[in-house]
């Protein structure tokens, strides 16, 4: 028959293996979001001849529901707050890509945002110089960010409304 002394023995040792094993299972589970394996251009790169598309690539698939690409993000942005690109997403496996362009030579960075297959947002930024051989590569940037093909609602101003105010008849 067991003393009280090993009943209490076992009971710690149970406590202390859940407590480790809990502990372990989260960070674990900390670890099962997607990371940057590659990208383009690569952090801390100087870019000298424009790519075809910016993109990150991380280590597993991302989370698209239905083929759509909201909540992922790729701007590029120039110290100046000059923002490049035609701002259409592509998603394909665990890449996010966009049509690049730049503008003048300078520091750029490259911000994304994906989806996890477990359904949780991962971001980060990837910085960058652009030093192209031949000027004719350069771009207009614009003040916001780019709109693939006006897809994106802009909010209307409730002052220019041609419904009548409350109170008021037509």
């Amino acid at each position: 028959m067991p003393t009280i002394m090993s009943r209490t023995a076992l009971a710690l040792l149970a406590t202390t293996l859940m407590v480790g094993g809990s502990v372990l299972g989260l960070a674990a589970s900390a670890q099962a979001h997607n990371y940057v394996v590659a990208s383009t251009p690569g952090a801390d790169e100087v870019v000298t001849t424009l790519p075809s598309e910016f993109s990150v690539t991380t280590n597993a698939p991302l989370l698209t529901l239905g083929g759509s690409t909201d909540g992922f993000a790729l701007q590029v942005v120039d110290s100046a707050g000059q923002y490049y690109g035609d701002g259409c997403i592509q998603v394909t496996g665990a890449t996010i890509s966009s049509g690049a362009t730049l503008g003048q030579p300078g520091d750029y960075t490259l911000i994304w945002q994906v989806v996890s297959e477990d359904g949780h947002p991962v971001s980060g930024e990837i910085a960058f110089s652009w030093q192209p051989a031949d000027a004719t590569q350069e771009s207009a940037g614009s003040a916001s960010p780019p709109d693939c093909g006006g897809t994106i609602a802009v909010p209307t101003d409730p002052s220019d409304s041609s419904e009548p105010a409350p109170g008021e008849t037509a």
